[in-house]
């Protein structure tokens, strides 16, 4: 067997000719007809004692760690499940779409629904023009700084080409 030295002091290289079972096998110099390399203890006693009191849990964890959880809303958006309910705000006042759109959001957020979709319109026939789009979206943000949402996209990418929002809860 060949030394060489690493960054934890001697390394030792195995050949062809070492004995594998010899090594690293249960036998060692206190069983008949085994001897052990001078001053070593057979590798099973040093991996026993070396995972004394460890978890195996925690073994396995740090071996195989969880998947990342993806960094930007962008990434979790495209991993995250289709909508899982809607709430549809045609014809609501503005004032009764915001105390709708809470209740909605915590009920979802109760029922453990990754994400819904709320559908505010285009404003198509509204005479005034669409207010409901912008006055959602401010409550979302609203939502989303008191940490009751984990973050949201417009369906179509655009706020007045989709007329609908896409809400992931936490």
């Amino acid at each position: 067997m060949r030394s060489k030295t690493g960054k934890r002091g001697q390394i030792r290289r195995l050949s062809a000719a070492d004995d594998l079972f010899e090594l690293f096998g249960e036998q060692n110099a206190e069983q008949p007809g085994q001897t052990a390399a001078a001053g070593e203890e057979p590798f099973s006693r040093l991996l026993e004692d070396a995972l004394a009191g460890v978890d195996q849990q925690e073994i396995l964890s740090r071996k195989y760690p969880e998947p990342d959880v993806p960094d930007s809303s962008k990434q979790r958006m495209s991993h995250a499940p289709a909508p899982r309910a809607e709430l549809d705000l045609h014809g609501c006042h503005v004032q009764e779409a915001l105390v709708r759109v809470e209740a909605f959001i915590e009920t979802c957020a109760l029922q453990g629904l990754g994400a819904v979709r709320i559908i505010v319109g285009k404003g198509l026939h509204s005479q005034a023009g669409a207010v409901l789009p912008d006055a959602v979206e401010k409550k979302i943000v609203e939502l989303k700084r008191a940490g009751r949402i984990a973050t949201f996209s417009w369906e179509k990418k655009s706020k007045r080409a989709s007329g609908s929002i896409i809400v992931f809860l936490p």
